[in-house]
């Protein structure tokens, strides 16, 4: 049987809804003496769903949590319309992404592209 156990401590950068499920992106810093950069953070996403859900829903950025629980993935669509709105172009591309936005509106909402996302499902909280 393999582990999968997650424990975390972060600073919430933001809170979301879907379905009475909160997601609060989290940046954690990483250890020093780890791999990695010194002083860098990572992001990270925890689900929380009902009842602990009225608990995330009430944390604001710049809450301090601890979290446990454990990974999983999920996969997911995101359509050409809802990129292109959120694309940026570099210099010299803004005609090109222009285009491909008046594309994604003839297209509607039919055209995705499949997308796999880990989170943390969180069974414990706690809000510092």
């Amino acid at each position: 049987m393999a582990l999968n156990e997650v424990h975390i401590e972060g600073v919430v950068v933001t809170r979301s809804e879907f379905k009475g499920t909160q997601f609060l992106r989290i940046a954690c810093e990483h250890d020093p003496g780890r791999s990695g950069p010194d002083g860098g953070v990572a992001y990270i996403t925890l689900r929380v769903e009902p009842p602990l859900a009225a608990v995330a829903a009430a944390l604001r950025p710049g809450a301090r949590v601890r979290a446990s629980g454990y990974l999983i993935s999920r996969d997911y669509g995101i359509s050409l319309s809802r990129f292109a709105k959120v694309a940026q172009a570099s210099e010299g591309a803004e005609e090109a992404l222009q285009r491909l936005r008046a594309l994604a509106e003839q297209a509607g909402g039919e055209i995705f592209k499949p997308h796999t996302t880990t989170e943390v499902m969180v069974e414990r909280l706690l809000v510092e």
